[in-house]
């Protein structure tokens, strides 16, 4: 009897253990333990200049000073995180440029 009832509830607590994380339910000004207790512990958390980032699986939890600052898609993080990134490759390309023709000025060329 007591196999019988394992093999039933054994699907049941999978799903469960499986069940999707409501991100809806974060709001900004939460705390790291508020966050933990609605979607529970993130796969990854970088500590970053001004703040936190925590990953989850589908979303990414941004964080200042313990509190919530942004709950985000993480696909729509991602892509804002490259463009980020080219937008820095831009300005560092043209700033090497500026120097260079500064230089040249400098120069007399």
């Amino acid at each position: 009897m007591k196999k019988i009832t394992m093999l039933f509830l054994l699907p049941i607590l999978m799903a469960c253990g499986n069940q999707k994380k409501d991100f809806t339910k974060v709001t900004e000004g939460m705390t790291t333990d508020e966050v933990v207790k609605v979607v529970g512990e993130p796969e990854q958390k970088q500590n970053i200049v001004f703040g936190d980032i925590w990953m989850y699986e589908t979303h990414v939890v941004s964080f200042v000073a313990g509190k919530v600052m942004a709950v985000r898609d993480k696909a729509e993080f991602q892509k804002d995180a490259v463009e980020a990134f080219e937008g820095l490759k831009e300005s560092n390309d043209q700033m090497k440029e500026g120097k260079r023709k500064w230089d040249s000025i400098q120069n007399g060329q």
